[in-house]
């Protein structure tokens, strides 16, 4: 286990932070007069845990049959952020998509009669 002293008791005795590392629990100790561990309450906190993401889906159908239209993709998040861990990147990508030929404008014919 590695170990750091990180704050004091209200009895005066340091806490002691230990990470066990096989499964990286972490620890915390109150210590007595020469380092020997009291025979307190253990108190366990759990490391933080990082958002993890899944594999980006397919892209969409372009929004457009012509001109500049927009696609998009999205993830998945699988696993949440816990006790500070890191935050979840974007969960949808966007990006242009379509031809740059520009779509032909038919204009509505308007007959008005006076």
């Amino acid at each position: 286990m590695a170990a750091n002293a990180s704050s004091v008791s209200s009895m005066g005795y340091p806490f002691v932070n230990a990470t066990n590392l096989a499964d990286q629990r972490q620890h915390r100790l109150r210590m007595k007069h020469h380092g020997l561990a009291s025979k307190g309450k253990r108190v366990r906190t759990r490391a933080p845990r990082d958002c993890k993401v899944g594999e980006w889906g397919p892209w969409s159908a372009c929004s457009r049959s012509c001109g500049v239209g927009e696609t998009q993709r999205t993830r998945k998040v699988t696993t949440k952020p816990r006790r500070g861990g890191a935050s979840c990147p974007p969960l949808k990508e966007t990006k242009w998509c379509g031809s740059v030929n520009p779509c032909s404008e038919s204009k509505p014919i308007i007959d008005y009669h006076w």
